[in-house]
């Protein structure tokens, strides 16, 4: 087990991932976070338990940080506050759905496509390990799924 998450960050300029390590020691990619984007592990954040993923920013960065305390703060203090907190929650849970069901049902081509149309500009920031671990693919079978595109 890892160490609590007990800061959301808010990105301005850079990129980020989350990942972990699998059985073999390489890392997983699990997601990416760029500007415009709140930055956490989800999990470990809200429920305040510790992680078994790790964030690392991929690129220099502008980050604004919130602790996990003053925002609870925010919430009972702001009810705007609160429900721009359901509505992130919402919005993130949604994303998460979306990969998922791409991950589990559809087949590597139609995974690249997925992340093509829905992430178009992390092509050109992202080592293509990290992209082949974020679809569940090998590196050679990205290369030849590109190949092809």
């Amino acid at each position: 087990m890892g160490k609590v998450c007990r800061s959301l960050f808010f990105i301005e300029e850079g990129l980020a991932r989350s990942f972990y390590y699998g059985d073999s020691g390489t890392d997983v990619s699990l997601w990416f976070f760029r500007e415009g984007e709140f930055l956490t592990n989800s999990e470990s954040f809200f429920q305040q338990k510790p992680s078994i993923y790790n964030i690392e920013l991929l690129e220099d960065a502008r980050l604004y940080e919130i602790s996990h305390q003053r925002l609870e703060q925010l919430f009972e203090e702001l009810h705007l506050i609160e429900r721009f907190g359901r509505l992130l929650a919402i919005e993130m849970l949604g994303e998460m759905i979306q990969r998922w069901h791409a991950m589990q049902f559809k087949s590597a081509k139609e995974r690249y496509d997925f992340m093509l149309e829905r992430y178009p500009d992390l092509f050109q920031r992202l080592r293509l390990g990290d992209i082949a671990s974020f679809l569940g693919i090998r590196p050679e079978t990205l290369s030849r799924i590109r190949a092809k595109h």
